[in-house]
């Protein structure tokens, strides 16, 4: 098993999906054993489960060996990610892998996965942004101690690169569930928008294109796991009602967030996903993220993007009037 996984700095900003293939290419040709199970969530709708062609073209075309470290994953809650895990020797976490793009006639489960694994405490769900992400959380899994806990890491396959963040990115930040990706123009922000995995690239756009457009300067936070986030204030809030004190000084998220201003979190899937974090939060907080019924949901870039400045109006850091007069058009699809 390796002591650790180091990206090539090329890599450190691609889709995780596509740091997988290169990760797990290197794993075979060192150890012949890589120590992560790798699944998909993915299924025709009232069909059978399928694999993403580009998970056919390379692990079938090698050898059969290689089919082995492959299972097609029929499962969409904690208890049987954790089934998987259990019957698996020598597996450090569990990598679920959907392509970016599928055809109509296929879902995607793991818009349905997140919510139950949030409740699981042995699970510990992470939705990294890109390629440095990823890797800090394998790092982690590969150092885990506590063998009943099992790490999950949603692996989005897409040909966008995030750009490089503003300061310098701490694995321990990562691995905690958030870190400052883009810093304010300003000395002190005027919003604040936490995003995760897929939805970190639209949050950095959508950021700029209010930016330019009205003036409102914000910081970006990529939040690979809302879950531990939420874990850590859910500890301290029992631990507050126990001490009737509160105060949420010691936990990661305060340490990152000194200023109180109106915060969006976003993601990819259900927006009940970032909602876990909003007991932090005060007042201006709002969680947006797919639209539409469990199946057919989808993600409105452009809704997104409106529901964005309306929170922002409502916190008075846009007027109607300048809303009206800056004559604002939809951007388009960010995908």
């Amino acid at each position: 098993m390796p002591e650790a996984i180091k990206l090539t700095k090329s890599n450190r900003m691609r889709s995780p999906a596509e740091v997988m293939d290169k990760i797990i290419h290197k794993l075979n040709k060192e150890s012949g054993s890589p120590p992560f199970l790798i699944v998909s969530s993915v299924r025709q709708m009232n069909g059978p489960y399928v694999m993403p062609t580009l998970w056919y073209n390379y692990f079938f075309k090698d050898s059969a060996e290689e089919y082995s470290y492959l299972y097609d994953g029929r499962f969409n809650t904690a208890s049987e990610v954790k089934g998987v895990y259990k019957e698996s020797l020598n597996v450090v976490a569990i990598i679920d892998r959907a392509p970016d793009k599928m055809n109509r006639k296929v879902v995607s489960l793991r818009d349905i996965l997140p919510l139950d694994l949030a409740y699981d405490t042995s699970v510990l769900p992470y939705d990294p942004a890109n390629g440095m992400e990823f890797e800090a959380v394998l790092n982690m899994a590969l150092k885990k101690e506590d063998k009943n806990s099992v790490v999950y890491v949603s692996a989005h396959d897409t040909t966008d690169v995030t750009p490089e963040p503003d300061v310098p990115v701490n694995e321990r930040d990562v691995v905690k569930g958030m870190y400052l990706y883009k810093s304010s123009r300003k000395h002190k922000s005027d919003a604040r928008i936490l995003a995760s995995g897929r939805s970190l690239l639209p949050a950095l756009k959508i950021a700029e294109c209010i930016e330019n457009k009205f003036g409102v300067c914000f910081e970006v936070w990529s939040c690979p796991s809302y879950t531990m986030i939420s874990r850590e204030i859910n500890k301290k809030y029992a631990e507050n009602i126990v001490n009737n004190r509160s105060c949420f000084s010691s936990t990661h998220i305060h340490e990152c967030l000194k200023e109180e201003v109106p915060t969006i979190a976003l993601t990819h899937y259900n927006s009940l996903v970032c909602e876990q974090v909003s007991k932090y939060f005060r007042k201006g907080f709002v969680a947006l993220g797919k639209v539409g019924g469990k199946e057919q949901s989808t993600w409105a870039d452009n809704e997104i993007t409106v529901r964005c400045i309306y929170h922002l109006i409502k916190n008075n850091l846009i007027s109607n009037s300048d809303f009206i007069l800056s004559g604002y058009e939809s951007p388009g699809s960010f995908d």
